[in-house]
């Protein structure tokens, strides 16, 4: 596992949206935080479920991380 800092922290009112989400995957995976997307464009609970959820378990899928 590969410590790295998050590029982007939280701002919702300026238009941006914290990537500590994508930097903790990276970090358990051991890859470059760059190297994950960052999916997020929302801290609406109904939005992950919906859109960003699934948009991260077809990117581990595509890993062959999840069925």
């Amino acid at each position: 596992m590969a410590y790295q800092k998050q590029l982007h922290y939280h701002d919702p009112e300026q238009g941006i949206f914290g990537d500590c989400y994508r930097t903790c995957l990276a970090g358990l995976l051991d890859v470059d935080r760059d190297s994950v997307p960052h999916y997020v464009d929302s801290i609406e609970p109904a939005e992950w479920e919906k859109r960003i959820t699934p948009l991260y378990a077809a990117w581990l899928a595509d890993r062959g991380l999840q069925e």
